[in-house]
Protein backbone atom coordinates (compact mmCIF):
# COMPACT_ATOMS: atom_id res chain seq x y z
CA UNK A 1 0.00 0.00 0.00
CA UNK A 2 1.02 3.50 -0.83
CA UNK A 3 0.13 6.55 1.43
CA UNK A 4 -0.35 9.58 -1.14
CA UNK A 5 -0.22 13.31 0.20
CA UNK A 6 0.03 16.51 -0.95
CA UNK A 7 2.74 18.78 0.84
CA UNK A 8 1.02 22.25 3.23
CA UNK A 9 1.89 25.63 1.97
CA UNK A 10 3.90 26.28 4.63
CA UNK A 11 7.45 24.82 5.36
CA UNK A 12 10.34 24.27 7.60
CA UNK A 13 14.27 23.90 6.84
CA UNK A 14 15.82 21.45 9.30
CA UNK A 15 18.68 19.63 7.07
CA UNK A 16 20.10 18.50 11.09
CA UNK A 17 17.63 16.03 12.30
CA UNK A 18 17.55 13.43 9.38
CA UNK A 19 19.50 14.37 6.36
CA UNK A 20 18.13 12.79 3.28
CA UNK A 21 20.11 10.35 0.96
CA UNK A 22 19.07 11.91 -2.43
CA UNK A 23 17.75 14.76 -4.47
CA UNK A 24 13.97 14.66 -5.81
CA UNK A 25 14.18 12.54 -9.23
CA UNK A 26 12.59 15.41 -10.98
CA UNK A 27 15.53 17.74 -10.29
CA UNK A 28 16.14 19.20 -13.64
CA UNK A 29 12.17 19.63 -14.09
CA UNK A 30 12.47 21.40 -10.90
CA UNK A 31 14.97 23.16 -12.04
CA UNK A 32 13.35 24.60 -14.76
CA UNK A 33 9.92 25.23 -13.17
CA UNK A 34 11.92 27.45 -11.00
CA UNK A 35 13.37 29.45 -13.28
CA UNK A 36 9.89 30.02 -14.76
CA UNK A 37 8.85 31.02 -10.98
CA UNK A 38 12.08 33.67 -10.96
CA UNK A 39 10.89 34.96 -14.46
CA UNK A 40 6.94 35.91 -12.96
CA UNK A 41 6.56 39.28 -11.42
CA UNK A 42 5.62 38.70 -7.48
CA UNK A 43 1.68 39.31 -8.39
CA UNK A 44 2.08 37.17 -10.90
CA UNK A 45 3.54 34.23 -8.92
CA UNK A 46 0.88 35.36 -6.11
CA UNK A 47 -1.90 34.74 -8.69
CA UNK A 48 -0.33 31.25 -9.26
CA UNK A 49 -0.40 30.10 -5.89
CA UNK A 50 -3.57 31.45 -5.05
CA UNK A 51 -2.17 31.96 -1.89
CA UNK A 52 -2.32 35.19 0.93
CA UNK A 53 0.48 38.09 0.70
CA UNK A 54 2.54 36.80 3.35
CA UNK A 55 2.71 33.40 1.83
CA UNK A 56 3.12 34.66 -1.28
CA UNK A 57 6.23 36.65 -0.20
CA UNK A 58 8.08 34.12 1.40
CA UNK A 59 7.55 32.22 -1.66
CA UNK A 60 8.64 34.36 -4.13
CA UNK A 61 12.01 35.32 -1.76
CA UNK A 62 12.47 31.63 -1.17
CA UNK A 63 12.59 30.81 -5.08
CA UNK A 64 14.52 34.19 -5.77
CA UNK A 65 17.15 32.35 -4.03
CA UNK A 66 16.64 28.78 -4.00
CA UNK A 67 19.70 26.32 -4.25
CA UNK A 68 17.73 22.87 -5.51
CA UNK A 69 20.63 21.05 -5.11
CA UNK A 70 21.93 22.30 -1.65
CA UNK A 71 21.37 20.43 1.57
CA UNK A 72 17.88 19.52 1.65
CA UNK A 73 15.14 19.17 4.43
CA UNK A 74 13.61 15.25 4.44
CA UNK A 75 9.86 16.23 2.49
CA UNK A 76 8.22 14.64 5.61
CA UNK A 77 9.69 16.81 8.01
CA UNK A 78 9.79 20.55 5.56
CA UNK A 79 5.81 21.04 5.66
CA UNK A 80 3.47 22.15 8.60
CA UNK A 81 0.18 21.38 7.88
CA UNK A 82 -2.54 19.50 10.26
CA UNK A 83 -1.54 16.20 8.48
CA UNK A 84 1.75 16.55 8.73
CA UNK A 85 1.82 18.14 12.63
CA UNK A 86 -0.84 15.08 13.20
CA UNK A 87 1.72 12.57 12.03
CA UNK A 88 4.41 14.24 13.90
CA UNK A 89 7.10 12.93 12.09
CA UNK A 90 10.16 14.50 14.07
CA UNK A 91 9.03 12.07 16.96
CA UNK A 92 9.16 8.76 14.94
CA UNK A 93 10.53 5.70 16.22
CA UNK A 94 12.83 4.05 13.49
CA UNK A 95 9.74 1.01 12.60
CA UNK A 96 7.31 4.12 11.61
CA UNK A 97 10.52 5.82 9.87
CA UNK A 98 11.08 2.43 7.94
CA UNK A 99 7.48 2.27 6.93
CA UNK A 100 6.99 5.70 5.54
CA UNK A 101 10.13 5.07 3.61
CA UNK A 102 8.28 2.35 2.02
CA UNK A 103 4.85 3.62 2.02
CA UNK A 104 4.70 7.68 2.07
CA UNK A 105 4.49 9.61 -1.07
CA UNK A 106 3.92 13.38 -1.64
CA UNK A 107 3.04 14.71 -4.63
CA UNK A 108 5.13 18.50 -4.69
CA UNK A 109 4.44 20.79 -7.73
CA UNK A 110 7.70 21.51 -8.16
CA UNK A 111 10.03 18.09 -7.29
CA UNK A 112 6.77 15.70 -8.22
CA UNK A 113 6.55 12.55 -6.06
CA UNK A 114 8.88 12.92 -3.10
CA UNK A 115 9.54 10.32 -0.54
CA UNK A 116 12.08 9.85 2.79
CA UNK A 117 15.01 8.83 1.89
CA UNK A 118 16.97 7.75 5.43
CA UNK A 119 20.74 7.70 4.62
CA UNK A 120 21.55 7.22 8.45
CA UNK A 121 19.55 6.56 11.51
CA UNK A 122 22.81 7.92 13.81
CA UNK A 123 22.04 11.63 13.13
CA UNK A 124 18.65 11.94 14.50
CA UNK A 125 18.81 11.94 18.68
CA UNK A 126 15.18 10.60 18.42
CA UNK A 127 15.52 7.27 17.06
CA UNK A 128 18.22 5.14 18.80
CA UNK A 129 19.79 1.41 16.99
CA UNK A 130 21.15 0.30 13.95
CA UNK A 131 20.99 2.33 10.31
CA UNK A 132 19.02 -0.89 9.00
CA UNK A 133 15.09 -0.57 7.96
CA UNK A 134 14.14 -4.33 7.74
CA UNK A 135 11.68 -5.25 5.13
Amino acid sequence: MKIIISPAKKMNVNTDSLPGEQLPEYLEDAKTLCEILRSMSYEEAKALWKCNDKLARLNFERHAHMDLEAAQTPAVLSYEGLQYQYMAPEVFSRDALCYIREHLRILSGLYGVLFLIIRDFQFSRHIPGPSVCIS
